[in-house]
């Protein structure tokens, strides 16, 4: 749309035309729309928020069936609580390890 010097052009038989991309254009700016409408009506962005959290619990339970599956010293586990939250902090792209 950007590179079009104009919305018009004239036919063979010097009739006025709209230029098929600015049709193409706005079929998609409606398709868009409609789409947009359904996500909201589905609550789509509170059912991929129960998602993340379902993921997050079943990573928890992982991590402390891991830790306790080690048999870890009290010091050990007393570093817990340091290490597993700086290595998800890598994960997510923050801090170095």
């Amino acid at each position: 749309m950007n590179a079009l010097t104009s919305i018009r052009y004239e036919d063979m038989k010097s009739a006025e035309q709209l230029r098929s991309e600015v049709a193409l254009y706005e079929r998609a700016m409606d398709r868009t729309a409609r789409l947009l409408e359904t996500m909201v009506k589905l609550d789509f962005e509170k059912r991929m928020l129960a998602l993340n959290e379902a993921q997050l619990d079943l990573m928890e339970h992982a991590v402390k069936m891991i830790l306790d599956g080690l048999d870890l010293s009290p010091m050990q586990r007393a570093r817990v609580p340091e290490v597993v939250p700086r290595a998800f902090e890598v994960l997510e792209g923050g801090k170095s390890a």
